[in-house]
């Protein structure tokens, strides 16, 4: 198991998507280690899992929806999060995962 900060290193981001939505890597890393709404989504084109968290940065009066998916570094066979998404979170999404203020 991996402290938070040792954790860190094993996230990756697909900046094009958080970048085209106005997030920055310390808000979805923010929203994924801080919350606890979430959801299971469907499987990755790869077959892995993925997850959608929603919550809100403390540095932020905005609701974000952030999604990683689950993968294995083929070095060090780690499990990295893989953060794909990042953005203003939708009405649906914020209800299915039950998030709350």
């Amino acid at each position: 198991m991996y402290t938070n900060l040792e954790k860190l290193l094993y996230y990756t981001f697909d900046h094009s998507n958080i970048n085209a939505h106005d997030c920055t890597d310390e808000e979805c890393i923010e929203v994924i280690l801080m919350t606890s709404y979430s959801f299971k989504m469907s499987s990755s084109r790869d077959g892995n899992d993925r997850e959608m968290f929603v919550g809100k940065p403390a540095i932020s009066e905005t609701i974000l929806e952030v999604g990683v998916e689950y993968m294995e570094d083929p070095l060090t066979n780690e499990e990295i999060e893989h953060i794909f998404h990042g953005m203003k979170a939708r009405k649906a999404n914020i209800k299915e995962s039950g998030y709350v203020e």
